[in-house]
């Protein structure tokens, strides 16, 4: 998979002209249905192994730099949730 999104990244930096002046975000989404961990296992792995393919830069085919973040989308609901409970336990 990291493959296909290096090679998505590279043609739309080809592309698009891209680089400090011109910037991109470029979102990969992963979702599991019941399984919360699973998505975020993957996302994680995904995340490293770009990373490691970025930083060997096989080739040099990335001539400006590429960062690469990793966000969940349920992290914050579940931590709003987990407060609640806290709250109503004291109550």
């Amino acid at each position: 998979m990291s493959c296909q999104v290096l090679a998505a990244v590279s043609q739309t930096i080809q592309d698009c002209d891209l680089g400090w002046s011109n910037p991109a975000t470029i979102n990969v989404y992963v979702g599991s249905h019941d399984g919360v961990h699973r998505a975020v296992s993957i996302v994680e792995l995904l995340g490293k192994s770009l990373r490691s393919k970025l930083r060997a830069n096989e080739d040099n085919k990335f001539t400006v730099s590429v960062s690469v973040e990793t966000k969940h989308r349920d992290i914050d609901k579940r931590k709003d949730i987990a407060k609640e409970k806290d709250k109503d336990e004291f109550l």
